[in-house]
């Protein structure tokens, strides 16, 4: 009897350092698991920020294009400002122009009228 309590003894332990083994193993893999969602954990973290930097460029890109869109509308209505006085100077120039015209031609009818008098014996 003493054998057969022995025997089942030796069975009953070395079916409990079976399941210890195992429990062992799977303890093992559990703490892979754990150790891989960790990793994960920090990629998703790595990702994340990145994505946020990301966007934060993306934002202050956006706040550099609309700069820029204002500064060409500043420039277009300083061009079309430009483009108006360059035109009421053309037109003045113009004007300058005749009225030049018009004074040499004043210029020479007095002359006219200066040489024929001085010609005609008539100097006063």
């Amino acid at each position: 009897m003493v054998k057969a309590v022995q025997d089942a003894s030796r069975a009953v332990i070395s079916g409990l350092e079976e399941k210890v083994s195992r429990l062992v193993a799977i303890s093992e893999k559990i703490s892979a698991t754990e150790t891989g969602i960790t990793d994960s954990n920090s990629g998703i973290t790595r990702i994340s920020d990145e994505v946020t930097n990301i966007a934060t460029a993306i934002q202050e890109q956006s706040t550099v294009a609309d700069e820029i869109s204002l500064n060409i509308q500043t420039i277009h209505g300083n061009v079309e400002g430009s483009t108006k006085t360059v035109e009421e100077l053309t037109s003045m120039a113009e004007e300058l122009k005749g009225i030049s015209v018009t004074l040499a031609d004043l210029i020479k009818k007095e002359d006219d009228i200066v040489d024929n008098t001085v010609q005609g014996g008539n100097v006063v």
